[in-house]
Order: structure tokens, then C-alpha cells, then sequence
């Protein structure tokens, strides 16, 4: 659990209005966090349930005035997609300490997200307005992002994968309702194939709830260019650890099997440990007498 859990924690166990240090706080870990550089792909994706209290709440101190850029205003919209759900937004692009950013405002909810613009990475912007269980105003931010190196497929599978990890516990029904019409709203306004099939398949997942295993890895620590997209329907395997054998999206690329535990309960799967695909790993598995699943597409 890291330090903004805490603070999200914090703010729902109190039954009267949070200060304004706690809404800032909560809302600045919704801004994007590209390493690029870690084991393991960080924040690719984003996404918090934002509780919006009394009193305005700002992701960061956003710039003021701001050249609007009408050519990259243009660009923007096929990659970002903000669903109001009752709430009227604006959305500018604005400078901030010499660089270029989109900020969207809900304007009546009084909360705005900032995140730069960077011309290293192409990244798909998802904002989602959902009144929750318990009559709470929520905000989620879910992005993806893929670089030169990466393939079209890692985009796809970033946002079907990634993304369903965000919204996969919200199961009540008025809740699910919202955010699947969030979801095919999206795929409706934007002409980028990845997002579009990724947004659409995401929505089919979570509506029939199936139990999905999805990894980003990056590619450098194994040799590999870009960032490796891992994706497996895993619900007709039985509960318990279970071993896969998957291949990564882009087929240039080396099998991996993974340990990995399925939850009776939870739609999303974990996986314990992985390493590369060799035939001494497999039939090592195979005579310790371990069932091991095979995703390969070329066995």
C-alpha cells in the first residue's frame, strides 16, 4: 500500500467535509507518472476514485492564461475522451512552467486534472464521472500511453487490460451501468483503431465478467524493444495457483510463463513470478507433475 492509498483511505473514513489539503492531495495522484524506466511498467495506467467534498479541488496550480493551440487541440481529441455524466466540463491546453498541458475541468463538482503533453509518447486520456453506491461524486483518470518502439497491439492491450483492472470492482449495478456507457461513448468518439476495438472489448469484459490476467513488461531488461503487452481470458480456469504459458502481443517476441493466483472473487488475476519461455523450463513443469495451461499460438 503506498502513500496515496493512505490518503485516500484517510479522506473516506471521515464523515464530515474534507479539507482542502486532503481533496488536493488526492487528486494530485491521479497525475500521470511516466518512468519508462522501471522493472515493471508504472502507471501506465491511472485510475483513482476521487471522492469530490465540499470546497474546490485542483490537481495542481494550473496556469492561468495559456496559448491555445488550435492544431494541437485538434490532435488531442481523438486521444482523450472525458465522460460528463451530468456534470459540464471544459477542456483547455494550457502552459505550465515552460510545457505544454491538457487540463479538463468538471466545473460544477469544482475538481480539474492537469497531465503534460509530451511528444515522446502518445497517450489516450480517459476521464469517467460516476456517482457510486453510496450517492458519491467519483472520478477516475485512465490513460495509456505507447511510444515509437511499441506496437499498435500494446496500446490495444493497455487500455483492455490495464484499464479492467481499475474498473473491475465496481460491480454494483448502477455503477457498471455508468461506466459502460462511459466506455461506448469513448470508443464512439475516437477514429484510432487500438482504442477503439480496445475500449469496445474492454466494455464486453466487464460486462460479462470475466476473470482477466494482463501485464505490461518493458522490453529492455530482456533484450527486447518497447514494452510487452501480456493478455489472457483465464475464466474457465479453475481457482488456485495455476501456471501459463502466454505469448506477448507483438509475436517477435519471447513466450514467458507465469505463476499466477485466481481469486473466487476477484475478476482481475495476479501473477506471483515469470520468466522466459525455454522447452528445460516446460518440461520441467511437466515432470514435476504441475498442469500447466498453454496459451502459445505456435506450440
Amino acid at each position: 500500500m503506498n502513500g496515496e492509498d493512505d490518503i485516500i483511505r484517510e479522506a473516506l473514513k471521515l464523515e464530515i467535509n474534507a479539507s482542502d489539503e486532503i481533496n488536493r492531495k488526492i487528486l494530485q495522484s491521479a497525475e500521470p507518472k511516466r518512468t519508462g524506466y522501471g522493472f515493471l511498467r508504472i502507471a501506465v495506467t491511472v485510475a483513482v476514485c476521487l471522492i469530490a467534498f465540499m470546497g474546490t479541488a485542483t490537481v495542481v496550480n494550473a496556469a492561468t492564461g495559456g496559448k491555445l493551440f488550435k492544431a494541437l487541440r485538434e490532435k488531442l481529441a481523438r486521444w482523450t475522451y472525458v465522460f460528463e455524466n451530468g456534470s459540464k466540463t471544459v477542456t483547455e491546453i494550457v502552459e505550465k512552467d515552460g510545457e505544454t498541458w491538457e487540463r479538463v475541468t468538471f466545473i460544477q463538482d469544482d475538481v480539474s486534472f492537469m497531465h503534460p503533453i509530451s511528444e515522446k509518447e502518445t497517450v489516450y486520456e480517459l476521464y469517467l464521472r460516476i456517482i457510486d453506491r453510496y450517492g458519491r461524486r467519483c472520478f477516475m483518470l485512465l490513460n495509456a500511453g505507447v511510444t515509437d518502439e511499441d506496437t499498435p497491439e500494446t496500446m490495444y492491450y493497455e487500455i483492455r487490460g490495464e484499464f479492467y483492472s481499475q474498473i473491475a470492482e465496481y460491480q454494483d449495478v448502477d455503477e457498471k451501468t455508468q461506466i459502460l456507457k462511459g466506455l461506448r461513448e469513448a470508443a464512439k468518439n475516437t477514429d484510432v483503431a487500438e482504442v477503439k476495438n480496445g475500449l469496445l472489448d474492454l466494455a464486453t469484459d466487464y460486462e460479462n465478467n470475466r476473470r482477466i490476467f494482463s501485464m505490461i513488461l518493458p522490453g529492455r531488461p530482456f533484450g527486447e524493444k518497447g514494452y510487452l503487452a501480456f493478455f489472457e481470458d483465464l475464466t474457465e480456469l479453475p481457482t488456485g495457483e495455476a501456471i501459463i504459458i502466454a505469448d506477448p502481443a507483438d509475436d517477435r517476441q519471447k513466450s514467458r510463463i507465469f505463476t499466477v493466483w485466481i481469486d473466487e472473487v476477484r475478476l482481475t488475476v495476479n501473477t506471483s513470478s515469470f520468466e522466459i519461455f525455454s522447452e528445460e523450463a516446460y518440461r520441467e513443469l511437466i515432470e514435476s507433475g504441475k498442469t500447466v495451461y498453454d496459451f502459445r499460438k505456435a506450440k
